[in-house]
């Protein structure tokens, strides 16, 4: 963080600030000192600089929905040694969250919005920009409508099959990525194959 208010501390432009992104915030059990940096602007007492500006996001505290306490109970048959099940206990982690969250201190209750979902039509448009970072997809206007198809697909499946919280835009990201990494492999096996005859 120090090297951040030294950065802050350089800018000469009033209108310039510095957004620091806190993700999953309250998932670390040091969330006592994020609540000063974002409510209280110090850090261990110092005040922070006007210039740093704090957003965060946090997992939900949610039950696990009764499919996903059904998959969870398929292990039932593998044992975890003791030492995993005290280090779950002393940790606080509640097997029954869907997520393993700490609580949220009041101060900070103040500054959270709950946006939910994305209906259908928003989480479309969304993974239609994003596969526009897919090398050559868009180039072929049937292929990327397949594609799309498939991962609306996919994420409606995952949706009906555990929970609406399942599923994620970086679902779509690691496809991109993925397919990214395949077409580079085919394109750089073809050059090679070239070169060898």
């Amino acid at each position: 963080m120090k090297i951040y208010i030294q950065k802050v501390q350089t800018y000469t432009n009033h209108e310039k600030r510095l957004w620091i992104f806190f993700d999953e915030f309250n998932t670390t059990p040091n969330i006592g000192l994020l609540k000063e940096i974002i409510c209280e602007r110090t850090l261990l007492g110092e005040p922070l600089p006007d210039k740093m500006v704090f957003l965060g996001a946090c997992n939900p505290r949610r039950q696990k929905t009764t499919k996903i306490l059904q998959n969870d109970n398929v292990h039932v048959g593998l044992r975890k040694n003791r030492y995993e099940m005290q280090k779950l206990l002393c940790a606080g982690t509640d097997q029954r969250l869907l997520y393993t969250v700490v609580p949220i201190p009041e101060t900070m209750l103040e500054y959270i919005w709950d946006y939910g979902y994305l209906n259908e039509s928003t989480e479309l448009a969304y993974i239609k920009t994003m596969l526009n970072i897919c090398k050559e997809l868009s180039n072929d206007g049937s292929l990327f409508n397949l594609i799309v198809r498939l991962l609306v697909q996919s994420q409606n499946h995952f949706r009906q099959i555990e929970d609406a919280s399942s599923v994620s835009l970086r679902d779509i990201a690691r496809f991109c990525r993925l397919y990214n990494w395949f077409l580079d492999s085919l394109i750089q096996r073809d050059v090679a194959k070239k070169f060898k005859d």
